[in-house]
C-alpha cells in the first residue's frame, strides 16, 4: 500500500464522519416526521493544511521584435545651455548629428526638423584613482619682477675703532764697502717719511743709523732694495735680518756676484713681529772685499740711484 499524505486521511475522516451524521439525521427525520428548525452554526473548524505547489505554467509566446534605435554622432560641443543656444549651428543640422553641452552632460540631436534634448550621457564621477608618480623637475623659470624696496633696517651696532697703521721709508745716498766675509749692517741716513716707526744707530742718533725702530706693536712688512756692485773680481754676497742683535732663524740669501764691473740690485720682504721698542737691522757680508753698496749720481736722462732702500709697513696688530 502506497504512503498516504496526511491530509488526505483528515479529509477522508472529515468525510466519513460528516456522512454518517447525515445518515443518522436522516433516520431521525425519518422516524420523528418533519424537520424541526434549523439549529444554530457551529464553531468554525480548524484551518487546513496548505496544499502542494501545483506544475509551473507554460512558458508566454514572445513579443514583436522592436524597430531599431536612431544612431548619432557627436560633431560638436559648447560649454552651456546659453553658448549652444546662441551659436550659429547650421552646418551641423543633418540628420544624425549630435551637439554636447559640456556644463550638464545633455545631448542634443538634430531630427531633420530641430534639436531635441536626448538627455543627459554624463555618468557619475568615477572613483578617485591612484596617485601617479612624481614628474621629472622641470626647467628653471624666468626671473620675477623685481619686489618694492623694504623698509629700512635698524641701525647697527658700532664697529670696532680703527686702527692708525704705522709706516716709514728710509734711503741712503752713500756707497757702503766691507771687508772679506766681514759682517756689516746696512745704513740709511735719510728720512723720506715716518710714523710709529724711526731709524737710529747705537747711539740714538741719525747718522749711519742702522737699527729699524718699532714704536707702535703689531705686524709689519719690511722690503728693501740694495744696488749691488762688484769692483773687481767676483764674490758670493749673504744678506739677511737680525732682531734685537739676534740673527732670524731662516733669514739669509745667497747671491754670487760676477767680476768685471756688473750690477745686481737685491731686493725681497720680510713679515715681521714687533713688540715696542723692538729694532730689526738687515745685514750682509762678502766672500770679496772688492764689494760694495754702490750709490749712483744723476747722470743724463737718469735720476739718482741711491744704495739702499728700506721700508717698513704695519699689516696687522
Amino acid at each position: 500500500m502506497r504512503n498516504v499524505p496526511l491530509y488526505v486521511l483528515i479529509f477522508g475522516i472529515l468525510f466519513i464522519l460528516c456522512f454518517v451524521q447525515y445518515l443518522e439525521l436522516k433516520k431521525q427525520i425519518d422516524e420523528s416526521g418533519a424537520a424541526g428548525p434549523q439549529g444554530i452554526q457551529g464553531i468554525q473548524g480548524l484551518q487546513g493544511v496548505q496544499g502542494a505547489t501545483g506544475i509551473q505554467g507554460l512558458q508566454g509566446i514572445p513579443g514583436e521584435r522592436g524597430s531599431a534605435g536612431q544612431s548619432f554622432a557627436i560633431v560638436a560641443s559648447y560649454n552651456n545651455l546659453t553658448d549652444f543656444n546662441n551659436a550659429d549651428k547650421t552646418s551641423y543640422e543633418l540628420e544624425g548629428n549630435a551637439i554636447l553641452v559640456l556644463s550638464d552632460g545633455s545631448l542634443y540631436i538634430w531630427t531633420g526638423t530641430t534639436w531635441i534634448d536626448a538627455g543627459d550621457i554624463k555618468g557619475n564621477d568615477g572613483a578617485v584613482g591612484p596617485q601617479g608618480p612624481a614628474g621629472s623637475q622641470g626647467g628653471i623659470g624666468p626671473t620675477g619682477l623685481q619686489g618694492i624696496q623694504g623698509i629700512q633696517g635698524p641701525k647697527g651696532d658700532t664697529g670696532d675703532t680703527a686702527v692708525a697703521l704705522q709706516y716709514a721709508s728710509f734711503y741712503d745716498l752713500g756707497t757702503q764697502t766691507g771687508t772679506t766675509n766681514s759682517i756689516q749692517a746696512v745704513k740709511c741716513n735719510y728720512t723720506l717719511f715716518n710714523k710709529g716707526v724711526t731709524i737710529v744707530n747705537g747711539s740714538g742718533g741719525q747718522t749711519n743709523a742702522t737699527k729699524i725702530t718699532i714704536l707702535v706693536a703689531g705686524r709689519y712688512n719690511l722690503q728693501f732694495s740694495l744696488q749691488l756692485h762688484q769692483t773687481n773680481s767676483s764674490g758670493v754676497i749673504n744678506i739677511w735680518l737680525r732682531k734685537n742683535n739676534i740673527d732670524v732663524e731662516y733669514s739669509n740669501t745667497r747671491l754670487s756676484i760676477a767680476a768685471n764691473n756688473p750690477y745686481l740690485v737685491a731686493a725681497w720682504n720680510f713679515f715681521v713681529d714687533a713688540a715696542i721698542n723692538d729694532y730689526y737691522e738687515l745685514v750682509w757680508s762678502s766672500t770679496s772685499p772688492h764689494t760694495e753698496i754702490l750709490f749712483l749720481t744723476e747722470a743724463i736722462n737718469h735720476p739718482a740711484v741711491p744704495s739702499a732702500i728700506i721700508t717698513m709697513h704695519q699689516v696687522g696688530l
